[in-house]
């Protein structure tokens, strides 16, 4: 499961994601296509009090661009 599977799991839908995070559904669907944006990394931890970590979404993009 990568990241934003987790995110969506831990939340429930994608509608609560995307309250959490004050973002639009669409948001959450590019998330789940494309990765979530390093640049929300801490903050993914701190909501999620370090069940995913920066360092998990970190890894994730890192392996997504070298995929690419």
């Amino acid at each position: 499961m990568n990241p934003a599977e987790k995110l969506i799991d831990r939340f429930g839908s994608n509608a609560e994601v995307a309250r959490k995070f004050d973002i639009t559904r669409e948001a959450v669907r590019q998330w789940l296509e494309n990765g979530i944006p390093t640049d929300r990394a801490l903050e993914v931890e701190e909501l999620t009090d370090g069940e995913i970590s920066a360092t998990e979404i970190l890894k994730a993009a890192r392996k997504k661009k070298q995929a690419a």
